[in-house]
Formats: structure tokens, sequence, C-alpha cells
């Protein structure tokens, strides 16, 4: 049905109260209407293998670099009992919990031989910046997985880790057809998010996509992207023209490309 004013007040209500994170934004940017339903009316959804995975290797990280941050240095075998403490308490099947193990002991093993010695303990883990204002009405959030301190004046390397199959740079910056640029959208937003916060407190030149799995060769893979003014400049633009398009469900009429979109196809029952 066509939106009525009292919708329409509601949804933008409900968009200035949330602001935009950088999921929410590369959900409306894949979908509008994955945005509508995950984002903004947040229709519960049951967590997937994927999402419980890789919370309980986030927690086990941030938790692993929370004690190297107070100078407790833990052993691989620390980093794994962390995995192991947080993947056992989500509610997997038996044999996607038993699937579960054993990915997360070979990933975080792996990684921990691969990139131990370079771990530093000057760093800020699950940096969560709440609403920035781009506009009157515009807000963006979110939470960075690791943020390095490099100097003294406070110049940072921000991390993000990813679990599942690495991609290639191409794929991270979405220069080939089969990358959506998601990922280096994320390292920039979160340089938006640093320069506006606190002052501009920490200067973000850099960050780094971290695939904490291995290759189909066995190796771990990290790419490091400078962060540019300009790419900052950009992505407030697309932030702009989005925020406008919510606020005025400019995309009520509109359906993504996926033909197999089930919130498109959840759109579709509302014409019935």
């Amino acid at each position: 049905r066509i939106p009525q004013s009292s919708d329409i007040a509601y949804l933008n209500e409900l968009f200035i109260k949330q602001g935009l994170s950088v999921t929410a934004l590369n959900h409306y940017l894949s979908c509008p209407w994955s945005y509508f339903y995950t984002s903004l009316l947040r229709i519960p959804e049951a967590p997937s293998f994927a999402l419980m995975y890789g919370n309980a290797v986030d927690r086990a990280l941030t938790e692993y670099f929370d004690l190297l941050a107070t100078g407790t240095r833990g052993t691989r075998e620390d980093l794994v009992g962390l995995f192991e403490a947080f993947i056992t308490h989500q509610p997997l099947q038996a044999n996607d919990l038993q699937a579960a193990l054993v990915r997360g002991r070979t990933a975080l093993e792996g990684y921990y031989n691969a990139y131990h010695t370079s771990w530093k303990n000057n760093v800020i883990n699950q940096l969560r910046i709440p609403a920035v204002a781009i506009a009157d009405t515009i807000t963006v959030n979110g939470k960075i997985d690791k943020v390095e301190l490099l100097d003294a004046s406070n110049t940072v390397l921000v991390t993000d880790y990813k679990t599942g199959k690495p991609k290639s740079r191409a794929q991270i910056a979405g220069t080939v057809k089969d990358g959506d640029g998601n990922y280096l959208r994320q390292l920039v937003f979160y340089k938006l998010l640093l320069d506006r916060w606190q002052d501009g407190k920490y200067r973000m030149d850099t960050g780094v996509i971290d695939f904490v799995e291995p290759d189909a060769r066995g190796k771990y893979r990290r790419e490091e992207f400078a962060i540019s003014s300009a790419q900052v400049k950009e992505l407030e633009g697309t932030i702009r023209r989005v925020a406008e398009e919510i606020r005025s469900l400019a995309f009520w009429n509109t359906r993504c490309t996926n033909r197999d979109c089930p919130y498109c196809a959840l759109r579709n029952l509302m014409n019935k």
C-alpha cells in the first residue's frame, strides 16, 4: 500500500533515533528492503552459523588483546581457549558446534603462529563511537574492532577482523565484478567517524582488513589501505543521498537486482 503521512513520520523518527552504522549503510546499498527490515524495523532473525562463529572469533580476539593491553601476553592455547568458551555458549546443534570448534581451533592456531610476534599492547579494542552528526537529522555511529595507537600524536591504525574466505585486494576495493566494495567502505566509514569524534582525537590514515582464516594455500592475509579525505568526502555524499532516500521513502517502489532476495519478496507481500 501507499505509505501514509503517519507512516512516514514514524519511520523518520526511527531513522533519526538510530542513525546509520556502516552495516546499515551497506545493507541499503545492497538492497533498500534489506535495510528497511533488518536495520530500520529490526525484525528479529535467527542467528546464522556464520554470525555465531564470527562473533565468537571476534570476542576471543577482543578478550585476548584486552589482556595484552594490560601487559599480559597470552599463549596460543589461551586464544583458542577463549574461542572455545564463547562458541560453546552459542545455540548451535551438536554437529554445527563440532564443526565450529574444529574450524576455529585451526584458524586461530594458525593466526597466532602467523602474527603473535608483531602484536602490540598499545591498543583500544571494540571502540564504540556513538552518534556523530553529519547534518541536523543525520548521525552515524559504529564500533571498531581494534585501534592501534602508533605515536604520541594519536595517529592510529584501524583493524577490522573478517572470518570466512579471504578476499583479494580488488574484491575488497570493489574494482572487480565479484567485489562489492563493502569492506573498503567500512574502513572509510571508520575514518569519517574518527575525524568527527571528540574533535578528531584520533587521526586515522590507514585501515586494515584482517582475515582470521587462511586462504586455500593455508596463508593468512591482511590488506592495508591508505584512506584519504577525498574518500571520506565521497562517502559523506553517499550517506546524505541515502538518508534523503530513506526519509522520503524514495525506494518504496524499487526492488534490488537479486531475484532471490528474501527482503524484496517480503516487500511484495505488502501489496497482497
